[in-house]
C-alpha cells in the first residue's frame, strides 16, 4: 500500500522509487543552477558570478497573476503571499582555518518551503561537513535499511525517498545526490562536492533547479525573472535592472546580489535556513567581506590543463563554463574544484539544450469539478516548441470507459463515482494521464484531475447509475496541427471544490495538485520514472 508522511510530525516513510507529485512535462521547465565560487545560471539562461558571504533569497514564486517588478525584501519569509520560497547560505572558505588566505565563498545550505502549511525542507553541510537533510526540523535518514520495502526486481536500492504531501525527498545511494521535488512545480537537486585536496573536500554544495513554465513572470531572487528574457534577469528588489552585457562584477555584487540579502530579524518560526549551535541570522551574514572581482593574474598551466584551456587561449574570450573552471581552480588552488564547476555548468547547459524540443501541453495539470452521472468533456491542447507538427494523444491511465480522440485530443468520460477514489468527506477524485507524441516521437504528459462532491444522502458509491447514459455525438478525427507559440501563460490557483456539485467545466486556471509525474533528466542524476497513484493533501493548493 502507498503511504505518505504527514508534514506536521515528519515521521519517516521510506520506499523505493515513489511517485512524483509534479507534471510530466518537466523536460521543458526552466533550468538554473549554482555552483563553485558561486556562479549562477538564471532560469532564462544568463550566467553570472556572485561571491557574497551571507544568506540570500534564491527563489520566490508569487501567487499573483500580474506581479509588480518590485519585491519587498522584508517579505522574504512571507508564505501567505508567495507559493514558494527558497533561501541559500554562502560561507567564505577563509572561515575554515586551513583556508584562511582563500578569497572565495561557496554554497553551504538551502532551505525551502511551499505554502504556509507546507513541509520545510533543509539541506545543508553541518559543522562537521556532513550533508544533512531535515524535514520540519527533524533529520531524515535516507539510507537503505531493514525498513525499506525493496523492489524484488532490484533488491539493491539505489534510490531511497521520503514522501510528504507536498514534496518528495530522494537520495541516490550511488551518486549521493539529493533531489527535492515539490508538487507546485519546483525541483532542486543538491550535490556535495568532493575534492582530492583534503582542505576543500566536502566543504561546498552545488545546486540544479527546475521550475515549471506555469510560473513564468512570477519569480524573484538570484535566479532572475523567469520570462524567457535574460535581459531583465539582474533585477534588484527595487525593480532596477542591470544591463547584463555591461554590468561589472562590482555592480553585480553591490547593486544586485547583496540587495537580495534576507533580513536578520525574522521570527524563528519563519526562518527557512537551519542554525546550529553558535549560529544566528546575524553572524551568518558577513557584510564587510569583499570578494575578488577579477581572475587572479596568473597563467597556471595546471589550471589550464585541468580545464582544457590551451596556452594561447585568452581567458576572457572563453565560454562562461571554462572561465568558471579556471577562476575556481586559481582562487582555491585546487584543480578538482575547477573541474567540478566545469562539469556542473556543462550539465546545466546540456539539459537546457535538450529541453526545448518536446511538445508542451497548454495546461499540464488541468482540474475539472463535475457532477457524477454526467458527461465529462475536456479538450487537451498542445503548444508547439519546434515548428508545425502533427500530434497524437493517448490515455496512459484513468477510468476504463474514458476515451480520447487520438488526433484532436478531445477527452470524454461518463462520470461514474465507482471509478473515483474518496479523498476526504464527500470529495472523490480520479486522475487521467494523457500522453502526446509528435511526428518525431517526442513525448510529454499531462494529468487531468477530476473532482466530484457527492451529497451524503446519495448512494452512487454502491449502486449503478439510475439512467442510461446518453450517447456522445461522434467525433471527427481531424489531425491537430499546431504552430510555434509562446510558452503557456501562467495559471492562477483553483479553489477547493464546493460542497455542491458544479457544472462540468474546467476550473479557470488551476494551481498544481499532487498527481503522478515523471521528470526527465536534471543536471544531476535523478530517479528513473515511475508513475504512482495520486496522493493529494486534504485541501488542494
Amino acid at each position: 500500500s502507498t503511504q505518505s508522511t504527514g508534514s506536521s510530525n515528519c515521521e519517516k516513510y521510506l520506499q523505493l522509487r515513489p511517485g512524483r507529485p509534479v507534471d510530466q512535462s518537466i523536460r521543458v521547465w526552466g533550468r538554473a543552477g549554482g555552483w563553485g565560487d558561486p556562479h549562477i545560471t538564471t532560469l532564462d539562461n544568463h550566467s553570472y558570478t556572485f561571491n557574497g558571504w551571507g544568506e540570500y533569497l534564491y527563489l520566490a514564486i508569487t501567487s499573483k497573476s500580474n506581479p509588480p517588478p518590485q519585491f519587498d525584501i522584508q517579505k522574504a519569509f512571507d508564505l501567505t503571499e508567495y507559493d514558494f520560497l527558497a533561501h541559500v547560505r554562502t560561507v567564505g572558505l577563509s572561515a575554515f582555518p586551513e583556508n584562511a588566505n582563500v578569497r572565495a565563498t561557496v554554497f553551504r545550505a538551502i532551505g525551502a518551503k511551499s505554502g504556509v502549511n507546507g513541509t520545510l525542507v533543509q539541506v545543508y553541510l553541518n559543522q562537521r561537513n556532513r550533508l544533512v537533510v531535515q524535514c520540519n526540523g527533524r533529520a531524515l535518514d535516507l539510507n537503505p535499511d531493514s525498513d525499506v520495502v525493496l523492489d524484488p526486481a532490484d533488491p539493491v536500492p539505489d534510490l531511497v525517498s521520503a514522501a510528504f504531501p507536498d514534496v518528495t525527498v530522494t537520495r541516490n545511494t550511488t551518486s549521493q545526490v539529493i533531489e527535492l521535488l515539490w508538487s507546485v512545480g519546483v525541483s532542486i537537486t543538491v550535490e556535495q562536492i568532493r575534492s582530492t585536496n583534503i582542505r576543500f573536500d566536502g566543504l561546498m554544495i552545488n545546486f540544479a533547479v527546475s521550475v515549471s513554465p506555469r510560473h513564468q513572470q512570477r519569480t524573484y531572487g538570484l535566479l532572475g525573472t523567469y520570462d524567457a528574457n535574460p535581459a531583465n534577469d539582474l533585477r534588484a528588489p527595487n525593480g532596477t535592472i542591470l544591463n547584463i552585457s555591461s554590468a561589472t562584477p562590482q555592480q553585480i555584487f553591490y547593486d544586485f546580489g547583496q540587495k537580495w540579502s534576507i533580513p536578520t530579524n525574522a521570527a524563528p518560526s519563519q526562518q527557512l535556513l537551519p542554525y546550529e549551535e553558535g549560529q544566528t541570522p546575524i553572524n551568518m551574514q558577513n557584510l564587510t567581506y569583499v570578494p575578488l572581482f577579477t581572475t587572479p593574474a596568473s597563467s597556471d598551466s595546471a589550471a589550464r590543463s585541468a580545464c582544457g584551456i590551451r596556452t594561447a587561449d585568452v581567458i576572457a574570450s572563453l565560454s562562461f563554463e571554462l572561465q568558471t573552471c579556471y577562476f575556481d581552480a586559481l582562487v582555491t588552488g585546487d584543480t578538482s574544484i575547477g573541474t567540478s564547476s566545469l562539469k556542473t555548468a556543462r550539465r546545466i547547459s546540456q539539459v537546457r539544450s535538450e529541453s526545448v524540443i518536446v511538445p508542451i501541453f497548454s495546461d499540464p495539470q488541468p482540474i475539472l469539478n463535475v457532477n457524477v452521472n454526467s458527461f465529462v468533456m475536456y479538450q487537451f491542447s498542445v503548444v508547439s516548441t519546434n515548428g508545425s507538427a502533427n500530434y497524437t494523444f493517448q490515455i496512459i491511465s484513468g477510468p476504463s470507459n474514458a476515451t480520447i480522440n487520438r488526433l484532436t485530443g478531445e477527452f470524454r468520460w461518463f462520470a461514474d463515482v465507482r471509478a473515483m477514489t474518496r479523498v476526504e468527506g464527500n470529495l472523490y477524485r480520479v486522475a487521467v494521464v494523457v500522453r502526446v507524441t509528435d511526428n518525431m516521437s517526442r513525448q510529454s504528459q499531462s494529468t487531468l484531475v477530476i473532482n466530484s462532491v457527492i451529497p451524503s444522502n446519495d448512494t452512487f458509491t454502491t449502486t449503478s447509475p439510475t439512467t442510461t447514459p446518453p450517447t456522445f455525438p461522434p467525433a471527427t478525427e481531424t489531425p491537430t496541427t499546431l504552430t510555434p507559440s509562446p510558452t503557456p501563460a501562467p495559471t492562477t490557483p483553483v479553489p477547493t471544490p464546493s460542497p455542491t456539485p458544479v457544472p462540468t467545466t474546467p476550473s479557470p486556471t488551476p494551481s498544481p495538485t499532487p498527481v503522478p509525474t515523471t521528470p526527465s533528466p536534471t543536471p544531476f542524476p535523478t530517479p528513473s520514472p515511475t508513475p504512482s497513484p495520486v496522493t493529494p493533501s486534504p485541501t488542494p493548493s
